[in-house]
């Protein structure tokens, strides 16, 4: 004798046999699969078995499952809820199958934008150090300006209306205010001026100049000839020669000396060159070196 059974998922009525017990069989209406339970086709109160109602041919499209539902073909038996459980589990787990945070996402914007902020920073910086650095060093290569004739040291000179000579250049120090101390670092150059003109002239200006010839008395000023004897020097006699020394105070470096001509009288300008520059070659002598 068969019973019904209710399907659980659209609530059709589905008569089975006995044999059925225990085994998987597929609602005709909506195909879902349930189980039979065990102990299917033992006696039951009348009420709780409802009659199967009779097939009938001529039903519309041939109602035929309204009889006894046999075994279904062989159909793979779904997935156990917990193989289920643990497979939605894992898919949970994964982060791509979560929305991203937009806390977490402005974070990491901010962050990236930091960064590429900070690496054309660097970028830069290093750019104008580069090029700071190759404009002090073609300085240091090239003369400023155009150039200009470096005469030498030992030689007769003639700049106006006198001969100058320049016989010596030293770096010494100065003696220091206490006994044996080492005062500080100047440059003495040593030559002698002589006047060619049948009248008095001044002294010619004597300044410091860099390696390249450009006149440093912006800085150090124009320094006051001085005789041997510790005289100051302003004009010269007829045919007079002169000698003594210049003394400046520039840090160590090469310089050169800018002699220019006193104006002729009546500020006519001579007829010589009206300036020289004089290459200095010193050695270091004094106490402390």
């Amino acid at each position: 004798m068969g019973e019904v059974f209710k399907c659980p998922a659209c609530n059709h009525a589905v008569p089975v046999t006995p044999d059925l017990a225990g085994m998987m069989v597929e609602c005709p209406k909506c195909g879902q699969p349930f189980e039979i339970p065990e102990g299917t086709g033992t006696a039951a109160p009348p009420e709780a078995r409802p009659q199967a109602p009779e097939a009938r041919a001529d039903a519309p499209g041939g109602d035929e499952s309204q009889g006894p539902v046999t075994a279904p073909a062989a159909r793979p038996a779904p997935a156990s809820l917990e193989r289920v459980l643990v497979e939605t589990t894992e898919a949970w787990d994964l982060p791509e199958d979560h929305p991203p945070d937009p806390h977490v996402a402005l974070h990491d914007r901010k962050g990236r934008r930091l960064k590429t902020a900070l690496t054309v920073g660097i970028i830069v910086l290093g750019g104008l150090v580069s090029v700071l650095l190759a404009v002090k060093l073609k300085k240091g290569l090239y003369p400023p300006g155009p150039a200009v004739e470096m005469l030498g040291m030992n030689e007769d000179v003639e700049v106006g209306r006198v001969r100058v000579h320049v016989r010596a250049a030293e770096w010494r120090r100065q003696p220091g205010e206490g006994t044996g101390a080492v005062g500080q670092r100047v440059l003495d150059v040593h030559l002698s001026v002589t006047n060619l003109d049948s009248r008095s002239c001044p002294m010619p200006l004597v300044m410091l100049g860099d390696r390249w010839g450009n006149s440093l008395a912006a800085e150090f000023g124009t320094p006051v000839f001085m005789t041997y004897d510790g005289g100051p020097v302003a004009a010269l006699e007829p045919a007079k020669t002169v000698r003594g020394h210049l003394v400046f105070q520039p840090r160590v470096a090469e310089y050169c000396l800018v002699v220019t001509a006193a104006p002729a009288p009546g500020g006519q300008s001579p007829e010589a060159k009206e300036s020289v520059r004089i290459k200095l070659t010193a050695n270091v002598v004094g106490p402390g070196g």
